[in-house]
């Protein structure tokens, strides 16, 4: 028997990963996610407008596609080293959500026009709502890795080394992107030739 093609293994879990973004992160807020999410309310939640400013330009992104390496890769590894699939699936989860966070964030700051082959968040929701969309994806995946916890599928070792090397990605995530902003938009060059005159003149 040959072995599976990589289109073979995308085949087979890629609908996992969209069955557990899609278990994970509700299409609309109602009171109880918005609880589990955000915590007790002092007041009244708007579900209707939490709604709007987040999970329907988060959705728009995640229903145009991609390839969804990422979650493949996490489910793989991790199979093949005995991990659980209740428990891997949130980290998979987790890092697709992540990624495509930073794509609503850097469309912004490259001022780009299409994703996927639709308008950028920021075309259709405005650079506000956008931004915001973005960074919550950083964030809201979070949530199931505390849900794992307080589930007793992970120990409070695991969650502090999980959260510690999150929060370590995330940081070189921002420098990297930092670098690539700076030399692409011609200031590291501008900056460079300024100083170049200041010391010559």
């Amino acid at each position: 028997m040959n072995p599976p093609t990589i289109d073979d293994i995308f085949a087979q879990y890629v609908p996992k990963c969209q069955e557990a973004i899609g278990k994970y992160l509700p299409r609309s807020f109602s009171k109880e996610t918005l609880i589990k999410i955000f915590g007790e309310a002092r007041y009244a939640y708007d579900q209707q407008s939490a709604t709007n400013s987040l999970l329907i330009p988060i959705w728009d992104l995640l229903d145009r596609g991609g390839k969804r390496w990422r979650p493949v890769l996490v489910t793989l590894v991790a199979e093949n080293l005995g991990g659980k699939e209740d428990v891997v699936l949130p980290a998979a989860y987790l890092c697709e959500i992540v990624h495509n966070g930073t794509l609503a964030v850097d469309d912004i700051e490259d001022n780009s026009k299409m994703r996927r082959g639709k308008p950028c968040l920021h075309l259709i929701y405005g650079v506000d709502v956008a931004i915001n969309a973005g960074n919550a994806m950083y964030f809201l995946p979070l949530v199931e890795l505390k849900e794992l916890r307080k589930n007793n599928k992970v120990s409070s070792d695991v969650l502090v080394k999980a959260y510690e090397l999150y929060s370590e990605e995330l940081t070189n995530l921002h420098l990297g992107q930092g670098l690539d902003i700076w030399w692409h938009s011609g200031k590291k060059k501008s900056k460079c030739s300024r100083v170049f005159t200041n010391v010559c003149l």
